[in-house]
C-alpha cells in the first residue's frame, strides 16, 4: 500500500492516494496503533472528500468510527457510522449500508440507548440484501437477543436464544462476544439469572475457554451483587 500510495501521489490521483491511505490506516488500527491511524484516516478522508469520491470515503468513515470506538468515544464513532450511513443509502452501497447500521447499533448500546439500537435492528431487517442476509444473520440475531433483553421481553429473549442454536455463530469476534456480554448484563438486571447463564453459554462458541470463563465469573459476580442488594 505504501507504494500504490506513492505512486498515487507522484501522478496526482488523489482517488487512489485516499484509498492506499485508507488501507495503511486500517492496518495501522489491526495493530493498535492508534496516533498512526487517526493520521492516515483522516488523511484518507480529507483526499477522498476533496476528490468529490464520496462513495470511496464511506469505507473510511466505518474505519475512523471503529477507531473511536476503540478509544470509547462513542459519540464521535455515532458521528462517523451516521455519516457512512448517509452516503451508502445514498450511492446505493447495500453491504456498506448494513455494517454501518450494525456498528451504529453497537454504539447506541455502548452508550446505553436500546431504544435506537432496536430502531437500527427494523432499518437493518428492512436493507440487508437477501443474497447477503445469511453472511450477516448472526451479528443481527445476537443484536436482536440485546434488544429484546434490553426492552425486558424474556419469554421473547428466552425463545430467542433457542434459535440461535441453529445458527453458526462469528467464532473470534470481539463484536459479538460484547452482543452476548451486554444481553447477559440486561438479564442479570433483570433478575432472569438463569437466562444470563443461558445467554452466557453462547460464549464457548464465540471465543476460547478463557475468555468464556471469564465472562462467566463476570456475570456470576454481578448477579451476586444483585441478589445481594435485593436481600437488603
Amino acid at each position: 500500500f505504501q507504494e500504490v500510495l506513492e505512486r498515487s501521489r507522484a501522478v496526482g490521483d488523489a482517488r487512489i492516494e485516499g484509498m492506499a491511505l485508507r488501507e495503511l490506516g486500517n492496518l495501522a488500527l489491526a495493530r493498535e496503533r492508534g496516533a498512526e491511524a487517526k493520521q492516515l484516516l483522516e488523511g484518507s478522508l480529507a483526499r477522498l472528500e476533496a476528490a468529490g469520491c464520496r462513495a470511496e470515503s464511506v469505507s473510511t468513515r466505518i474505519s475512523l468510527g471503529e477507531l473511536a470506538r476503540a478509544n470509547e468515544d462513542f459519540a464521535e464513532a455515532r458521528k462517523h457510522y451516521a455519516s457512512a450511513l448517509l452516503a451508502a443509502v445514498a450511492h446505493d452501497l447495500s453491504i456498506d449500508a448494513v455494517v454501518a447500521l450494525l456498528d451504529l447499533a453497537l454504539t447506541e448500546l455502548s452508550m446505553g440507548r436500546p431504544r435506537r439500537a432496536a430502531r437500527r435492528l427494523a432499518s437493518l431487517d428492512e436493507r440487508i440484501p437477501r443474497e447477503d442476509a445469511s453472511r450477516y444473520r448472526p451479528w443481527i440475531e445476537l443484536l436482536r437477543l440485546v434488544v429484546l433483553a434490553g426492552e425486558g421481553r424474556w419469554d421473547a429473549a428466552d425463545q430467542h436464544l433457542d434459535s440461535l442454536d441453529s445458527l453458526r455463530l462469528p467464532s473470534g469476534d470481539r463484536d459479538a462476544l460484547f452482543f452476548v456480554e451486554l444481553a447477559a448484563v440486561a438479564a442479570v438486571q433483570g433478575g432472569e439469572l438463569a437466562l444470563a447463564h443461558d445467554v452466557c453459554e453462547l460464549a464457548s462458541d464465540l471465543t476460547n475457554e478463557d475468555e468464556a470463563e471469564a465472562l462467566q465469573r463476570r456475570i456470576a459476580a454481578l448477579a451476586e451483587s444483585s441478589r445481594k442488594r435485593s436481600s437488603q
